[in-house]
C-alpha cells in the first residue's frame, strides 16, 4: 500500500470517528436534573431529553412547577412531563407522565438520588392478598398500592412514598352533540425499583416503561424534610385503611387526578377500564382523620385532593362525571358527562371540611354550590312526587331521554346534606328541600324493605316500584346520619318508618355477617338500637 493511499485510509478512520462521537452526543446529552434542595436530585439517563416548556402555577394551598421535554433516541420517542407540586408545608409532590409514540416498548429510567445517606427505614405498604379479591361491581383491580414509606436517618432526615408505575393508553367515545366519555384501559403495572448505596448516596433507580404506541407510563412520589406520620401506629392505620377500600384508594395519581377502577359497565366498554371517579377524587378521610392527628401525611393528601377537584370542575358551577355508564346510558339514554347528584354530595362535604381546615372561605362555602343545586331540582322537573313531598332524581342530564330513579341512599344522603347546609348558613329553601325528601320517605316507608331478605332495596323506580340490592353498610350511616340530625335541628319525624327501616337493615346485617364500622356501632348504641346490635362480632376499626 502506498503512502498516499494509507493516508486516504487514517483520513477516513478519523472522519468516521468524529461522525461516530457526534452521533453519540446527540443520541445520549447530558440528563438535565430536578433538584430537591442541595442533596436530592431527580435526573432521567439513556435518552436525549430536550426540555421545551417550564410553567410555575399558583394553586390552593400549594405551587406547580411543570417541566416538559421531548424525548429522543435515535428518533423522537415521545414527551416526559415532570411537575413537581409543592405544598405549602415544604412536601412535594413529583408526578411523572412519559406519553410515547415509539411502535416498540420503552424503558425510561429515572434516578432519585440522595445525597449523604447510607441507609433508611422501610415500612412496607402494599399488600399482595388485596389483588386477589374480585369485587362484584368493579371487577378485579390489577394495580397495586405504593410501595411504602423510605425514613432516611442521615445527615438530614427524609420521607419518600414511592408508588408503582401504571401503563395505560385512552379511550374516548364521541357522541353526535360533540360531548365525549374517557377513561383509561390498563396496559400493565410495572414494579420496578432498584435500590443502589455507594460513595455516601442512595439512588432509586426506577422505570416509566411502555409496551407500545400512544400509552402513557405514570408514577409519582411524595417526599418530605420530616416524618409523614408521627408514629408507626398511624402509619399502620392508614396501611390497614388504604388496603381495606383498596379500589378507592390513592395508589394511581397524575398531576391532574386519581385513576381508579370503574365499573365493566362503562363506554368505551373495557374490563381494564380506569378513569377519575369523582369520590375517588375527594379526600374525606384525610380530612377527619388530619382533624384527629394532624399527620403532614393527610395534609397533602388533603391539599392534593381540593386541587383536583378545583382543576376538575374549572369553570362549570357543578361537578359532572366524564365517563358513560352504559345502563345509564340504556336506561335513560344518559351520557358523559352528567351529574350524579351523590358524588356531588361527597365533594360538597369535603371541601366545606376542608376549607376550614386551610382557613379559606371559598373552599369551605363550595358546599353551597351543590345546596344551591338540589334546591333548584324541583323548579327544572328533576323530581318524583309523592303525596306529601318529592325526591329529587339520582342523575341529571340535559340531554337524557327520561327521568331517572331515585336510590335511598342519595335520598338520604340529600336531605342530610340540605339540612346540615341549613344548620350553617340558615338559608330556609335548604331547609325546606329537606322537608320535602324526608316527606317523601316517609310516604314510601316501609315499602323500602325487601320482604324476601329482610334488605332494603336500591332505588324507587318512576313508576314507584322498588328494585336493586343496597349497600353492604352505607345507607345505614345514611339512616343514623338522618336521626342525628332530625335530633340537632329539632325536626319531628316519624320514629315508627325509620327504626324499622333501620332494624331490618342490621338483621340483614347480622344474617349476612356482614362487618361494621366501630363508628357505625357505636353510633347504633347511642340512638337506642343496643338490643337489636349488642355484641356483634363482625365489627372493625380501621
Amino acid at each position: 500500500m502506498n503512502k498516499k493511499l494509507a493516508l486516504l485510509f487514517a483520513l477516513i478512520a478519523c472522519i468516521g470517528v468524529a461522525v461516530f462521537f457526534l452521533w453519540e452526543k446527540k443520541q445520549v446529552a447530558p440528563s438535565p436534573a430536578i433538584k430537591f434542595g442541595d442533596d436530592i436530585q431527580l435526573t432521567a439517563e439513556q435518552y436525549e431529553l430536550k426540555e421545551i416548556n417550564q410553567s410555575k402555577v399558583s394553586k390552593l394551598n400549594a405551587v406547580d412547577t411543570t417541566y416538559t421535554y421531548d424525548v429522543n433516541s435515535e428518533k423522537p420517542v415521545g414527551t416526559l412531563t415532570l411537575t413537581v407540586r409543592k405544598v405549602d408545608n415544604g412536601d412535594r409532590f413529583v408526578f411523572s407522565q412519559f406519553y410515547t409514540s415509539s411502535e416498540e416498548g420503552v424503558y425510561l429510567p429515572l434516578q432519585l438520588t440522595f445525597a449523604d445517606q447510607t441507609d433508611f427505614d422501610f415500612f412496607k405498604i402494599s399488600e399482595e392478598l388485596v389483588q386477589e379479591e374480585h369485587d362484584r361491581v368493579f371487577g378485579k383491580d390489577y394495580t397495586t398500592n405504593v410501595k411504602g414509606i423510605y425514613s432516611f436517618k442521615g445527615k438530614k432526615p427524609y420521607d419518600l412514598i414511592l408508588s408503582q408505575n401504571y401503563i395505560s393508553h385512552e379511550l374516548e367515545e364521541t357522541y353526535s352533540d360533540g360531548t365525549s366519555s374517557v377513561l383509561r384501559e390498563l396496559v400493565n403495572e410495572d414494579d420496578f425499583l432498584e435500590i443502589n448505596k455507594d460513595n455516601g448516596n442512595v439512588t432509586f433507580n426506577m422505570k416509566l416503561r411502555t409496551t407500545g404506541p400512544e400509552q402513557f407510563s405514570e408514577s409519582w412520589f411524595l417526599l418530605s424534610d420530616d416524618s409523614l406520620f408521627p408514629d408507626k401506629e398511624e402509619a399502620q392505620y392508614y396501611k390497614n385503611y388504604s388496603n381495606r377500600n383498596f379500589i378507592h384508594s390513592p395508589k394511581w395519581q397524575t398531576a391532574s387526578g386519581i385513576y381508579t377502577k370503574l365499573p365493566w359497565s362503562v363506554e368505551p366498554g373495557t374490563k381494564l377500564g380506569y378513569g377519575r371517579n369523582l369520590v375517588s377524587q375527594q379526600g374525606k378521610v384525610f380530612a377527619g382523620r388530619y382533624q384527629e392527628t394532624p399527620a403532614r401525611f393527610y395534609y397533602d393528601m388533603l391539599v392534593n385532593s381540593v386541587n383536583y377537584l378545583f382543576d376538575f370542575k374549572g369553570e362549570l358551577p357543578i361537578w359532572k362525571t366524564e365517563y358513560t355508564s352504559t345502563w345509564l346510558k340504556r336506561e335513560y339514554g344518559i351520557t358523559a358527562p352528567y351529574i350524579d347528584t351523590r358524588h356531588n354530595e361527597n365533594i360538597a362535604l369535603f371541601l366545606s371540611s376542608a376549607g376550614n381546615i386551610l382557613a379559606n372561605k371559598e373552599i369551605a362555602d363550595s358546599d353551597l354550590l351543590y345546596a344551591d343545586f338540589l334546591s333548584s331540582q324541583k323548579d327544572i322537573g328533576n323530581t318524583l312526587s309523592t303525596k306529601n313531598g318529592y325526591y329529587i332524581l339520582d342523575y341529571y342530564s340535559e340531554n337524557q331521554s327520561k327521568k331517572t330513579h331515585v336510590s335511598l341512599n342519595h335520598a338520604l344522603g340529600e336531605m342530610n346534606f340540605l339540612m346540615e347546609s341549613y344548620e350553617k348558613n340558615k338559608i330556609d329553601s335548604y331547609l325546606e328541600t329537606a322537608l320535602r325528601i324526608k316527606r317523601a320517605l316517609e310516604d314510601t316507608g316501609e315499602q323500602w324493605i325487601n320482604d324476601s331478605n329482610g334488605d332494603l332495596w336500591y332505588q324507587i323506580n318512576g313508576d314507584y316500584s322498588f328494585e336493586g340490592q343496597d349497600y353492604d353498610t352505607l345507607t345505614l350511616e345514611d339512616l343514623i346520619n338522618s336521626l342525628q340530625n332530625f335530633n340537632t335541628l329539632r325536626i319531628s319525624y316519624s320514629q315508627e318508618i325509620f327504626d324499622a327501616l333501620i332494624k331490618s337493615k342490621i338483621e340483614y346485617i347480622k344474617e349476612q355477617g356482614i362487618q361494621l364500622h366501630q363508628l357505625v356501632y357505636d353510633d347504633l348504641l347511642t340512638l337506642g338500637f343496643g338490643p337489636s346490635i349488642q355484641g356483634y362480632e363482625h365489627v372493625y376499626n380501621y
